[in-house]
């Protein structure tokens, strides 16, 4: 309780308390006296008590408003942020994805597409056609390269096989020569 309420209760005390005053009743009938002039008549309000405002209400909502109701606004935000949006949040264990992106393995031009927009897809469906030339291509530069790679396998088994008889052929000339040799060395050593 303030000063100022203390105050006014102890004003309203000492009004209530106080004796009213006699008022001045007017005659029933009009005296003969006086003429038809009507006597002053004083009127003093009765003061009313000061209302006293329940103090408890007030505490309780004072309570509500700087207490409890900041308290119950971070109880509740700290339930948003610990249980929201950081933690996908799953079902049976069944994640099923709006979207998939499609890539292709080999790159090329488009010549057909075996797909509408928004349709449903399996596995092993003909998504889209490229264009095989481009592969074909390829391929007959890949053949070439192959029947050139055997021609060198040929060539080089026949360069082989010349190498090897000359081998032998000069194996036999060396033969002959150190034949020559000692021939000749017999002779010089005889004397002919």
């Amino acid at each position: 309780m303030n000063a100022v309420a203390k105050v006014d209760e102890k004003a309203a005390r000492l009004e209530m308390e106080a004796p009213a005053q006699p008022v001045a009743e007017a005659p029933a009938q009009p005296v003969a006296e006086t003429p038809a002039q009507p006597a002053p008549v004083s009127v003093t309000p009765t003061p009313q008590p000061a209302p006293v405002a329940p103090k408890k209400k007030r505490r309780a909502g004072r309570f509500l408003l700087m207490v409890a109701l900041p308290a119950a606004l971070l109880a509740g935000g700290a339930y948003v942020w610990v249980t929201g949006g950081r933690y996908q949040e799953t079902e049976n264990a069944n994640l099923q994805q709006a979207k998939v992106s499609i890539a292709s393995d080999t790159a090329g031009r488009i010549v057909k597409v075996g797909i509408a927009d928004n349709q449903l897809v399996k596995q092993g469906d003909v998504l889209f056609a490229v264009d095989p030339e481009s592969y074909r291509i390829a391929l007959a530069q890949a053949d070439a390269a192959v029947a050139t790679a055997r021609l060198n396998v040929e060539q080089l088994r026949a360069a082989y096989s010349q190498a090897m008889a000359q081998e032998k052929s000069d194996t036999s000339e060396v033969a002959y020569a150190q034949s020559q040799y000692d021939r000749a060395a017999d002779l010089a050593q005889k004397g002919i």
